[in-house]
């Protein structure tokens, strides 16, 4: 089996999903809402359940072991990369909810590049080009999102703020306050 980075938007997608909805979305929905085809969702959320991440037979994401697949592998899979400066949609340290706990100094913030975006920063390439548009369409994944983006480009500091923050995110049935 060969995970994909959109493997991660549908899981974390899955968590905020369960906590929004009491049914299960068919998966034509959920591929409107992400910006990916309906059996690419489903393709998605077969490889999540072989590897162990979402309950076999649902939707229902096991917090353990994919907090340990964020925080593990996540970063060696599909590492991040600062990049030149663009206009976008903060990510990382620069987003809700890590930003309030990180000092920001002068230099530009990391940014998923987006042409909607109203900041400017250093671009980092988000988990599949979809993000931005799948963050408009379910504004929820964000914070989510932009924590697996600390892991993927942050320093030290980022990094452990942000695994307790996942760790938070995924053992509540309220998700991070954005």
């Amino acid at each position: 089996m060969i995970a994909k980075s959109q493997d991660v938007v549908v899981a974390l997608s899955l968590v905020v999903l369960s906590r929004e909805q009491t049914k299960r979305m068919a998966y034509g929905h959920l591929g409107e809402l992400l910006c990916i085809s309906s059996s690419e969702a489903f393709k998605a959320t077969q490889r999540l359940v072989r590897s162990a991440l979402v309950e076999p037979g649902g939707w229902r994401p096991l917090a353990g072991p994919l907090w340990d697949y964020l925080v593990y592998g996540v970063p060696h899979a599909f590492p991040g990369r600062i990049g030149e400066p663009t206009r976008g949609l903060p990510t990382a340290w620069a987003a809700d909810p890590i930003a309030k706990f990180m000092p920001q100094g002068s230099d530009l913030p990391p940014v998923w590049p987006w042409s909607e975006g109203r900041v400017r920063g250093h671009s980092v390439e988000p988990l599949f080009p979809a993000v931005p548009d799948a963050i408009k369409n379910l504004p929820s994944l964000y914070a989510p999102l932009a924590l697996v983006d600390s892991l993927r480009v942050g320093r030290a500091r980022d990094r452990e703020i942000a695994r307790k923050m996942l760790k938070e995110f995924l053992s509540h049935d309220t998700p991070v306050a954005v």
